[in-house]
C-alpha cells in the first residue's frame, strides 16, 4: 500500500460505510480450492473488529500465471473513510487474517507483493454523461459483498445505448467452449437421469419377476400338497375298507 492510495482516498469522499481493501499476489494456494474460491474470517476466531471477507482466484479465471494466486481481502467499516495514519491502522485485521493463511501455506515468504486502499461513496458518482457519446458508470457498491446487484444490468442498458444497432443477444455472448461444457454438462445429466430411469425400471422388473417366480413355487407347492392329501385320503379309506371286511 502507498500513503498516495490512503491519501487519494479522501479526495470527494462523502459520509457514508467504506470498506478496506488488501490485494495480494501469493505463489502459494492459502485457500484449499481451485479457481475461484470464498471464505469469511469471522471477529472471534482472530480477534477481528468486523468480519474479512476473504476471495481468492487462481490462473482458470484469466487473473493471474499459471502457479500464481491472487487473494482479495476487504472489511466494512463504518463513519468517515480511514486516511493518512487511520489508514495503516484500519489494514490490522487484514494483516491478521493474512499471516494466519500465510503461515497454513507454508510462511511469509509465499506473499510476493501486496497493496491496499480504501473503497469510499464519493459524492456524484452516479451514471451521467461526461461528454457526447461518453458515458460514466456510477461506482459500485462501497460495502464488501461476494454477489452482484446491478452491475450487469446497468452495463447491459449502456451497451444498449451506445449501440442501438445491436441487440442483447450481442451483450457477453457466452464464449464457445462456455457453450460447449454447458453442452456436455447437460449430455452428462441427461446420461445420468437415463441411467437412474433404467435402473429403476429393471428393478421393478426384477421385483415383478421375483414376484412371478414366487407365486409359481407356491402353486406348485400346493399341487404337491393337494396330491399328497389325495393320496392319504385314498389310503385311508382302502384301510377303513379293509378293517370293514
Amino acid at each position: 500500500a502507498t500513503a498516495a492510495a490512503a491519501e487519494g482516498a479522501a479526495e470527494g469522499a462523502v459520509p457514508g460505510d467504506a470498506s478496506v481493501r488488501m490485494v495480494v499476489l501469493t505463489d502459494a494456494q492459502l485457500l484449499q480450492q481451485d479457481r475461484f474460491c470464498v471464505c469469511f474470517a469471522q471477529p472471534s476466531s482472530l480477534g477481528l473488529a468486523n468480519v474479512v471477507q476473504v476471495v481468492q482466484v487462481d490462473s482458470t479465471t484469466g487473473a493471474c500465471p499459471s502457479g500464481y494466486w491472487v487473494v482479495y481481502l476487504a472489511q466494512a467499516v463504518g463513519g468517515p473513510p480511514p486516511v493518512g495514519d487511520g489508514f495503516w491502522d484500519g489494514l490490522d485485521d487484514h494483516r491478521k487474517v493474512l499471516d494466519t493463511l500465510l503461515e497454513r501455506a507454508g510462511g511469509p515468504q509465499h506473499c510476493l507483493a501486496a497493496t491496499a486502499f480504501v473503497h469510499h461513496p464519493r459524492a456524484g458518482a452516479g451514471a451521467r454523461a461526461a461528454a457526447p457519446g461518453v458515458t460514466i458508470c456510477p461506482d459500485p457498491p462501497c460495502t464488501p459483498q461476494m454477489v452482484l446487484t446491478d452491475e450487469v444490468a446497468h452495463a447491459k442498458r449502456l451497451f444498449l445505448h451506445l449501440a442501438p444497432d445491436l441487440t442483447e443477444d450481442d451483450f457477453l455472448p457466452k464464449p464457445s467452449y462456455a457453450a460447449a461444457d454447458e453442452h456436455r454438462a447437460a449430455n452428462a445429466d441427461l446420461e445420468h437421469f437415463n441411467a437412474e430411469v433404467q435402473g429403476t425400471i429393471q428393478r421393478e422388473q426384477d421385483a415383478v419377476a421375483r414376484a412371478a417366480e414366487a407365486m409359481q413355487r407356491r402353486a406348485e407347492m400346493g399341487e404337491v400338497l393337494g396330491r399328497y392329501w389325495a393320496e392319504r385320503r385314498t389310503a385311508l379309506q382302502e384301510s377303513l375298507v379293509a378293517l370293514q371286511d
